[in-house]
């Protein structure tokens, strides 16, 4: 299809040039006027496009077929893959009090339970459907007192990072204390339940915004508004506080800052004398994991860190001696990559990385290796957790073949046990996955999984989809993904390569494809696709990309630097315009992954690849399912409208350029289920159409 086709005609985008000049170079940007969002224009020409793309693929026979089927999948997800909702919503052990996060059946949003002791009957603390309006409203954070009596919970209303903590009694399930106007909060609370401690960093504008990320302490039973900041006087707008840790005797608070997946600090503050924060380890260019990697014990930081150690080690710090003289090396660097540690009791339970796929391993607090823990298969571990005083850990687990189960496995010798799980069938018995490997453009060794139906032959024509990341050290490793069941069942093949940027393979990987290594990622992303035409996977034709967030910049430029190499691209909550993202959102946090057009050195090579600005007219772009959300704080919907006008003007094929808007949604997570199953049914009815998938054919 395209503007000319008698089938429909895309909505006008007016152009108006508008000339920046970067460092003596002059950019033109015609769309401008789109990045703003409450301009009756700008809302008219979203609604128009969105129709569009409603009716486009509810004119699809496919349509009701898919939808019919992700409804039945949806409903029977339960127990939800952690990172989809968030690491601070992890299972947690409080005392004798499990939480965990699970859907009650037939609601929209999972909540939280809790139960007294394994073998006790859950029931729901928090529950969004009841807090909140159009099953829009999901649980942004969680975190329960060490006697498990009260949880501080946070909810995001239509996806946004914005909240309310509140304190909620957990027998009663009463509210208490509020704190209004957070953003990329992290607590700790004191042990004996007095109050806690927890970062903000309100929106610029917002009534008591700071402009900075800052820690405060609030007192049980006094208003927030006389909360006062403890620490964060000279931070940067590219800096936030990751995490709080407080030590098991409540004298010590350790603050960890980072430049997002770069670099961080660690700050301290002596609870028993008070006084000011004061530098503890800074200055070094390293990272420390926080999210449970971070530990006080006898008066020494136990943390992971990738210091001198690329693959990333266990240090231990003295507090009263800092400087990296005084530091002790507890578990050396290894071969596989160190995700995660949780001291528990009398042992460490370190969570690696080998060859892309999670291993648990248990060590005594002086490092010995104890034990490897059983793990059923190729897949992902989430945690794990633990009491600092109790020998029980829990972690979930998830594969391409086996839906997210929760475990709970005693220290040091216990086999995990499940303390609950998805009732979605597993699907070992018809699905295959294998990793295979294959050479970027400049010769690097990339791995990449690939997931299809048990004794699918290679024919060169198998309706193909490659997903890719490739940014911020994050791992894309194997989970359980409903979304794909129908495609794989109906002989397609699921592609999922270990992308430079990510953090599959350690602080090397992840630098080889940030800021002005950028390139490798989107090389590796199309050398992955060359490599499944060449092994007659498949072919151009009949092979999809797709990619979110870092994930949609990925698609956009690949979609832009080589067009030629497949049919169709789904590109969601995209960064695309590499030259402003800065200026929007949370857009500053991003600075050190991607650099700043403010940057004469940056800009160069920012130019080179941002995606909206290398769109070209007259060329045949493959069909395009751009999607974006209304309320996406994170990335602002003016990329995807940008790119959106930019295709549709350039584009010389008749294949669609669509562009897909959800109202009331974020950046992806805390979609209600109805939100979820109109979102992947137009998704695939998009891919099925453009890739020519029978529908239940279980093709060999």
């Amino acid at each position: 299809m395209s503007p000319e086709s008698p089938r429909f005609y895309y909505p006008p985008a007016r152009i108006e040039e508008v000339r920046d000049s970067y460092h003596g170079v002059e950019v033109v940007d015609p769309y401008r006027w789109l990045e703003d969002p409450s301009t009756a224009e700008t809302s008219a020409w979203v609604d128009a496009q969105d129709r569009l793309a409603r009716k486009v693929l509810s004119d699809s026979p496919i349509r009701g077929v898919l939808h019919q089927e992700f409804e039945s999948l949806a409903q029977r997800d339960l127990v939800p893959f952690w990172p989809v909702l968030s690491p601070k919503v992890l299972p947690k052990r409080k005392a004798s009090r499990y939480f965990q996060i699970r859907r009650p059946p037939r609601a929209q949003q999972p909540a939280l339970y809790c139960r007294d002791g394994p073998r006790g009957r859950p029931r729901v603390i928090v529950n969004p459907d009841r807090e909140g309006r159009g099953g829009t409203t999901s649980i942004l954070q969680a975190s329960p007192s060490w006697d498990g009596s009260r949880v501080i919970f946070g909810l995001s209303r239509d996806g946004s990072d914005r909240t309310t903590l509140r304190v909620r009694d957990v027998s009663s399930r009463r509210d208490g204390d509020r704190i209004s106007n957070v953003r990329y909060a992290n607590v700790a609370w004191l042990h004996d339940g007095s109050g806690f401690y927890y970062s903000n960093w309100p929106e610029p504008g917002k009534a008591g915004s700071t402009g900075r990320p800052h820690v405060f302490y609030h007192r049980i039973g006094t208003p927030a508004t006389s909360d006062a900041p403890i620490f964060g006087e000279g931070l940067e707008v590219t800096q936030l506080v990751a995490d709080l840790v407080i030590d098991p005797r409540d004298e010590h608070l350790v603050i960890l800052v980072e430049r997002l997946s770069a670099s961080s600090d660690l700050f301290h503050l002596d609870l028993r004398s008070g006084g000011k924060v004061r530098p503890l380890a800074t200055g070094l260019g390293a990272l420390f994991l926080g999210e449970g990697s971070l530990v006080i014990r006898d008066g020494h930081v136990i943390g992971v860190t990738d210091h001198r150690a690329p693959r990333r080690r266990v240090v231990s710090i003295p507090i009263d001696a800092p400087s990296e003289d005084s530091w002790k090396e507890v578990v050396p660097e290894a071969e596989g990559i160190l995700e995660g540690m949780a001291v528990i009791g009398r042992w460490m339970v370190l969570r690696y990385l080998e060859g892309a796929s999670s291993r648990l391993k248990v060590r005594t607090l002086e490092g010995a290796l104890k034990r490897e823990v059983w793990l059923p298969g190729l897949g992902t571990v989430f945690g794990p957790s633990g009491e600092a005083e109790d020998g029980e850990a829990i972690f979930s687990f998830t594969s391409f073949q086996v839906p997210t189960t929760l475990y709970r496995c005693r220290l040091p010798n216990g086999q995990p046990t499940p303390l609950d799980r998805s009732p979605i069938p597993s699907a070992q018995s018809w699905l295959a996955t294998r990793q295979v490997h294959f050479p970027s453009k400049d010769g690097t060794e990339v791995s990449m999984f690939l997931v299809h139906r048990k004794g699918l032959r290679a024919t060169g024509s198998a309706p193909t989809l490659l997903e890719g990341y490739g940014g911020f050290g994050v791992s894309y490793t194997p989970f359980f993904n409903y979304g794909l069941l129908p495609l794989l069942r109906d002989g397609g093949l699921y592609a999922l390569p270990n992308l430079r940027g990510g953090g599959e393979y350690g602080k090397a990987w992840h630098d080889g494809g940030k800021r002005e290594r950028k390139q490798a990622v989107f090389d590796d992303f199309a050398s992955a696709a060359e490599w499944l035409i060449q092994s007659n996977y498949t072919d151009p034709a009949h092979l999809a990309i797709k990619g979110a967030s870092n994930g949609g910049l990925l698609v956009g430029a690949l979609l832009t630097q080589r067009p030629e190499l497949f049919r169709t691209a789904v590109c969601g909550v995209p960064v695309l315009d590499m030259l402003r993202y800065q200026l929007f959102d949370g857009g500053a946090l991003w600075v050190p992954e991607y650099g700043s057009s403010d940057d004469p050195e940056a800009f160069q090579y920012l130019w080179s690849y941002s995606p909206y600005h290398q769109v070209r007219s007259g060329v045949r772009y493959p069909a395009v399912l751009l999607t974006t959300a209304d309320t996406d704080t994170r990335v602002n919907p003016m990329h995807a409208r940008k790119m959106a006008a930019r295709l549709q003007a350039a584009s010389a094929s008749e294949l669609p350029i669509l562009l897909r808007t959800e109202r009331k949604a974020g950046h992806g997570f805390g979609k209600s289920v109805g939100q979820t199953v109109e979102a992947l049914t137009d998704t695939w009815t998009f891919l099925y159409d453009q890739l020519g998938v029978r529908h239940g054919t279980q093709a060999g």
